[in-house]
């Protein structure tokens, strides 16, 4: 028995569109960025759903909502456990300022290798058992279910890890794009976790074409 996670992160923002730490920070989607959703909902139209859980941060909700218009029968669950990498002090920072002002933050932000406390918010460490354990417990209540997954970019990050095995220390999984659609399976049988897709893009980026796009 398989339970399939189709994911979706969230439109462009304007902090997307300035690079600076979104984090939790309530952003809601700019134009470019409903336009990107309104695009990846129309690629989506034809899938079956059995439900859609969504962060309860509005700009991956009103996602969700432009991809729900056309599933308008399928439960839609927010969920806080789906939320951005909480940052903290480094919210409302651009990288150029902080890398003026904590750089160090900046190279723990750039590679997995460096693990530190993040004042006010989660080392990466607590993000990643967070995500760990928020799709353990999805993929128990759907088993066997196509789950529409609307998040950000670090959860997807995070869950890359979870699914597809060890990284290299200094290896880097690259945030994928705006309104970009990835696939992650679970097999119940095995307890193996598959990444099936990655990072389809289909709309056009202006927030992530620097190397550090912005959580």
């Amino acid at each position: 028995m398989f339970t399939d996670f189709i994911l979706v992160r969230h439109g462009e923002t304007p902090y997307n569109q300035k690079h600076i730490i979104q984090g939790w920070i309530d952003i809601p989607l700019n134009e470019n960025g409903h336009q990107q959703a309104k695009r990846t909902a129309e690629i989506l139209r034809n899938e079956d759903f059995d439900a859609a859980c969504f962060s309860d941060l509005q700009r991956a909700a009103d996602t969700a909502k432009a991809i729900l218009k056309y599933h308008p029968g399928v439960p839609a669950i927010p969920c806080p456990q789906l939320r951005e990498w909480h940052l903290g002090i480094l919210q409302n920072y651009s990288y150029a300022e902080l890398e003026a002002t904590m750089p160090e933050y900046v190279q723990m932000l750039r590679t997995e290798s460096i693990e530190m406390p993040v004042p006010s918010g989660e080392s990466r460490g607590e993000f990643q058992r967070r995500i760990n354990q928020a799709f353990l417990e999805l993929s128990e209540r759907f088993s066997g279910k196509r789950i529409l997954i609307v998040t950000h970019g670090g959860v997807l990050v995070r869950l890359f890890h979870f699914a597809g095995g060890e990284v290299p220390p200094d290896g880097k999984v690259p945030i994928p794009g705006n309104a970009s659609v990835s696939r992650v399976r679970c097999d119940h049988e095995t307890k193996t976790w598959s990444l099936i897709a990655w990072d389809q893009i289909y709309s056009p980026q202006t927030g992530t074409q620097t190397a550090q796009p912005s959580l």
